[in-house]
C-alpha cells in the first residue's frame, strides 16, 4: 500500500524534472554573444535614436519612426538576449575573436554617463514596452564599465 502511495509524487518529480531539462535545453546563454544572436552592429536603429533623443531633451522633437525602428530592431533578437545587446551597444565589448564592438560615444548634449541609462530604458513599458529577463516593460541592468 506504501509503495502505491509513493508512484504519484515520485511519477510528479518525473515529470516537473523532464520540464526543467526542456526549458533550460532551450535557453543557452550562449547564444547571447556578438556574432550569434547580437549582431556585429548591434541596433543601429537604437544607436541613432538614443543619439538624437538624447542631444534634444525633448522626445517630441525626435522623429516617431526612429523610435520605432529601433523598438522593431529590439523586438527581432530574442527576448534573453536585449539587455545583452543594449549592454554592448552602449558599452562596447571585444568578442572572443579580439573584434571590438559597440561602444557609444558622448555627443553634444549628451555625455558618456547618459547613455547607459537611456539604453537601459529601452525596454521598460515608456519606451518600447518589450519582455527582457528583467521582466516585461522593465528596464534592463547594464553594467557600467564597458571598454574605452
Amino acid at each position: 500500500m506504501a509503495s502505491k502511495q509513493l508512484i504519484l509524487p515520485a511519477l510528479l518529480l518525473i515529470i516537473l524534472a523532464g520540464v526543467s531539462l526542456a526549458v533550460e535545453a532551450d535557453y543557452d546563454y550562449n547564444d547571447c554573444r556578438v556574432g550569434k544572436s547580437i549582431p556585429y552592429n548591434p541596433l543601429p536603429g537604437c544607436r541613432e535614436y538614443i543619439t538624437r533623443r538624447c542631444g534634444v531633451r525633448d522626445e517630441h522633437l525626435v522623429p516617431g519612426q526612429l523610435k520605432q525602428r529601433c523598438c522593431r530592431e529590439l523586438s527581432d533578437l530574442p527576448q534573453n538576449c536585449r539587455c545583452d545587446a543594449l549592454n554592448i551597444l552602449a558599452l562596447g565589448v571585444i568578442t572572443e575573436e579580439g573584434a571590438r564592438v559597440g561602444g557609444m560615444q558622448a555627443v553634444p548634449g549628451c555625455d558618456k554617463e547618459r547613455i547607459p541609462f537611456m539604453a537601459s530604458s529601452l525596454t521598460a513599458y515608456r519606451e518600447c514596452n518589450l519582455q527582457n529577463p528583467v521582466g516585461q516593460g522593465e528596464d534592463c541592468v547594464i553594467f557600467r564599465g564597458g571598454i574605452s
